[in-house]
């Protein structure tokens, strides 16, 4: 139909280093443009033209406390600052 949406996608990473990605920066912001990729995916599996009718915001950030070597002791309290959370938003 008609309707248009925003979809907003924070993503975020715990301070504690990355060597695949480089800096944790890179990972949230990849992090964010995987899931934008998927939802695009998974509108257009069902069909779904989202042209003009979705508009996409993305926000990264490193989050947490300062990393003091400590991840397997600490696993939980970095964790939860690893994350994607999405947000739709109806545009009239």
């Amino acid at each position: 139909n008609k309707k248009k949406i925003s979809i907003n996608i924070e993503a975020s990473a715990s301070k504690v280093p990355t060597r695949t990605f480089g800096t944790n920066k890179k990972l949230a912001a990849k992090r964010a443009s995987v899931t934008k990729s998927e939802i695009e995916d998974y509108f257009k599996s069902k069909g779904i033209g989202i042209a003009g009718k979705i508009t996409f915001v993305e926000t990264s950030s490193v989050q947490g406390p300062k990393y003091k070597h400590d991840f397997k002791k600490n696993r939980a309290l970095y964790e939860k600052f690893q994350y994607v959370k999405i947000n739709l938003t109806k545009i009239d």
